[in-house]
């Protein structure tokens, strides 16, 4: 099985997830440059640092588009979610404030790729304790078999 497929796979779920959470449509092109940067932040968070620099060129190129259309879309992309009431919906997903109204998209990214790391964290912990219960269970198993085994030589 290629695990990198199913993260390629996670991350596009969670992506349009998030945007619609967001109420962003996808007929917005800002919508396809978000989903495009909050992947490629997953899988390199120093880009978030790097948002004008590093990030808008690299969808820029891969959009084949001039790199200041890029935030001028997401920001579009933004005002838009925030007349359908997106913006207030993901707070209440969230439990988290925007510090303005409208949040920036590099604001917006963060936020999103911090919960998508959130989440894998959560689920990693839930398969580690399920791990863990079975585990026990395997060890209790073998150590009453052994005890069994030791008294039957007495």
């Amino acid at each position: 099985m290629n695990f990198e497929n199913l993260d390629e796979d996670v991350l596009e779920r969670q992506a349009i997830t998030y945007l619609s959470i967001l109420k962003i449509s996808p007929s917005i092109n800002g919508y396809h440059y978000l989903k495009s940067c909050f992947k490629k932040i997953c899988h390199d968070s120093s880009k978030k640092f790097k948002v004008n620099k590093v990030l808008y060129p690299e969808i820029a190129e891969e959009f084949n588009v001039e790199n200041n259309l890029i935030d001028r879309s997401m920001r579009h992309a933004m005002r838009m979610s925030f007349k359908r009431g997106g913006i207030e919906n993901m707070e209440k997903y969230l439990h988290f404030k925007f510090s303005s109204a409208i949040p920036t998209p590099r604001e917006v990214l963060c936020v999103l790729v911090e919960v998508a790391e959130k989440e894998k964290r959560k689920f990693i912990l839930e398969i580690v304790q399920e791990q863990d219960k079975v585990l026990h269970k395997v060890l209790t198993e073998n150590t009453e078999k052994f005890l069994k085994e030791i008294s039957s030589y007495r």
